[in-house]
């Protein structure tokens, strides 16, 4: 019964980190955002200690880990400048836009590895802490 509690639990904190990551990751709300994600990873490290899931945190681990490097392949292989190269050239000539949407994709990529760092060493952090404090009581 731990394991489906489990799974429900990284299903459901994986779609609000979904979700927190689209406002960190755009380049504008970076910093009006990263408080939320620092909480978030903060709560989840304390959840995971506080609902024993002790032995599936590493396992917790290794899925984030393993569905961030899929998302940054995809993202990296992605031609973000070819769907809107079309949109932009009444605007702009061809060439500035899609030197515009390189720079872009270069920073939410950016963005990305670092909202994943943040959030899985807050989360480590956090959780051990708990654990440590636990282990003292």
């Amino acid at each position: 019964m731990d394991l489906i509690y489990f799974i429900v639990f990284f299903i459901v904190s994986w779609l609000i980190l979904m979700k927190i990551f689209s406002f960190t990751t755009y380049h504008k709300y970076f910093y009006k955002a990263l408080p939320i994600l620092l909480i978030y990873a903060t709560l989840l490290g304390y959840l995971l200690d506080r609902f024993e899931f002790h032995k599936f945190f590493l396992w917790f681990l290794i899925i984030n880990i393993v569905l961030f490097i899929k998302i940054y392949k995809r993202d990296f292989k992605q031609d973000l400048v070819e769907g809107f190269v079309e949109d932009y050239n009444n605007l702009l000539p061809e060439e500035q836009t899609k030197k515009i949407f390189q720079i872009s994709k270069k920073n939410t990529l950016k963005y990305f590895i670092i909202n994943s760092t943040i959030y899985l060493t807050i989360l480590q952090v956090t959780y051990f802490i708990f654990l440590v404090e636990i282990s003292k009581n």
